[in-house]
Order: C-alpha cells, then structure tokens, then sequence
C-alpha cells in the first residue's frame, strides 16, 4: 500500500517526532523507496518485526519493536532510530 503520515503525529505529538518521521521520510527518498518496492521480510519475532526494502537507489532496512537485530551483509548505516 502507499505509505501515509497522519497528521497528529506529524505536528500535534510534539518536536521529537516531527524530526524523527522526517527522518523517515528522508529515508525512503533518498534511497528511492515506493509504494512498489520489494519488501523482504528478515524476522518476525514477537518481540520485533525486521524487514529489508530494496529501492530505486538504495535499500533500507527496517526494525520496530523490542530486540536486537541487524541486517546481513556489510555497508548498513543507522539512518534513523526511536525508542521503540
């Protein structure tokens, strides 16, 4: 599906995580990242989900939750991380 940003988090939910979706944003731009790209599910843990996403320019790799996880393979740069 197409990705969405809802409003209340983007400017209702305070400065921190303003920055932090626009993080994200910059993110997915950057590495040519659609609607249409290829996802490939790395882990699926009760703890966290990992997914790498291959782009028009460049892959992202992905992590939400609790847990340690690291993608394979050399070249991975910490775009943008959370808490959570």
């Amino acid at each position: 599906g197409t990705p969405f940003v809802l409003w209340d988090h983007m400017f209702d939910w305070g400065s921190e995580h303003t920055d932090k979706i626009s993080e994200m944003i910059a993110t997915r731009a950057r590495n040519g990242v659609t609607s249409r790209s290829k996802v490939t599910i790395a882990e699926a843990q009760n703890e966290y989900y990992a997914a790498e996403v291959e782009g028009e320019s460049g892959r992202v790799a992905v992590k939400i939750g609790h847990g340690s996880w690291e993608p394979r393979g050399s070249g991975w740069a910490i775009a943008s991380f959370g808490k959570d």
